[in-house]
């Protein structure tokens, strides 16, 4: 089993893989990500702060999700952290590619995903404690996340896209 941050082609590169991949809602994924960095690394500053400095807030996590489903092998990307542009043809490839993942979760129903693990595969799924998590989630402006979702369009499509149909 591997597990980690991989783009989606390197399964690709690994025949008859079991795929699993769980999506977060993009705004909450955002948000918690600024968050944890100005916790471990930058407490004196706001997640606004954080978000608008480039020397901060590197920008490659925008539209991530719709990154890695959609980079191919072509794309000379050698980690997930490297930036590419992405579009709407990326888009339709992204969602082309969450049809073939084996078992698809989301972050909030994430007990219903380790759910359908213990169901369709018989995995006894053991309790873990949960790491590098606040407690509390940071509360945003209306207008700060509405500048995430507009500078997140392509990920926001394609999470609603996954809710709606896996």
């Amino acid at each position: 089993m591997w597990h980690g941050h991989f783009p989606y082609f390197v399964t690709d590169l690994v025949p008859e893989a079991i795929t699993l991949s769980v999506l977060r809602e993009p705004v909450a994924r955002i948000v918690s990500l600024i968050d944890q960095h100005r916790r471990l690394q930058a407490p004196d500053l706001t997640i606004e702060e954080i978000y608008e400095d480039p020397k901060v807030f590197n920008r490659t996590i925008l539209d991530h999700q719709t990154k890695i489903f959609s980079m191919a092998e072509s794309d000379g990307i050698n980690a997930w952290t490297q930036s590419i542009d992405v579009d709407a043809t990326r888009l339709e490839s992204a969602k082309v590619r969450l049809g073939e993942v084996d078992l698809l979760g989301f972050q909030e129903t994430f007990d219903d995903f380790l759910g359908a693990l213990e169901s369709r595969w018989g995995w006894r799924i053991l309790p873990v404690e949960r790491v590098n998590t606040a407690g509390t989630r940071p509360v945003v402006s209306d207008a700060f996340r509405r500048r995430i979702i507009d500078d997140n369009r392509y990920d926001m499509e394609l999470y609603e896209y996954a809710r709606s149909n896996f």
